[in-house]
């Protein structure tokens, strides 16, 4: 892939041209190739790394328009059927840099129902409002207790309410997600 200079949207202290990408290339939290960090003919010279911070939405969007922390424009189009993205991503490399894909925090309502009538309660109204949840369970970071099962639905204010009147034990936190919120599919 070779760099073509352009003006950028948002100024940077080089043109960087924009680029357009196709698949996902590796995953850096899975181990990197070596040949893909290097700079071509240089073994002490090494690719600049550029990042895109994505909402956790964004991450299951295929089609969309990016740009890095170093203003170069990207231009993404994975293929019909493509998992979601994850932080840790590669989606491009370049003779002088690659590009990876970070998370945001999202602030979601995590769910501690105490009992299985609880959950019961908590998961029908959600599902009733068509709320999208992830479900974990006590070995994860949201302190669920041996055997108890914890979930994570988007922040929404008519969610608290809710929640209270059920007396359902929850808290509000930022955090960043691997996976993002997916609608079920449903008839009525």
């Amino acid at each position: 892939m070779t760099d073509t200079p352009i003006t950028p949207a948002i100024q940077t202290q080089e043109s960087l041209p924009p680029i357009h990408s196709t698949a996902v290339i590796f995953n850096i939290t899975e181990g990197t190739p070596e040949h893909l960090i290097h700079t071509p003919g240089d073994h002490h010279g090494h690719r600049e790394r550029e990042t895109i911070r994505l909402h956790n939405e964004a991450l299951a969007k295929r089609v969309q328009r990016l740009r890095t922390d170093k203003g170069r424009e990207i231009s993404l189009r994975l293929p019909s059927g493509s998992p979601a993205l994850r932080p840790g991503d590669v989606i491009a490399v370049t003779d002088t840099s690659f590009i990876t894909i970070e998370t945001t925090t999202t602030r979601v309502i995590v769910v501690r129902p105490s009992c299985i009538r609880q959950m019961g309660e908590a998961a029908h109204a959600l599902g009733n409002r068509h709320r999208q949840v992830q479900f974990f369970d006590d070995s994860t970071q949201f302190g669920a207790q041996f055997g108890q099962v914890v979930f994570l639905t988007p922040y929404d204010h008519t969610v608290t309410d809710h929640l209270e009147s059920l007396h359902v034990d929850y808290t509000i936190e930022d955090v960043e997600l691997d996976t993002p919120f997916r609608h079920a599919e449903h008839q009525h």
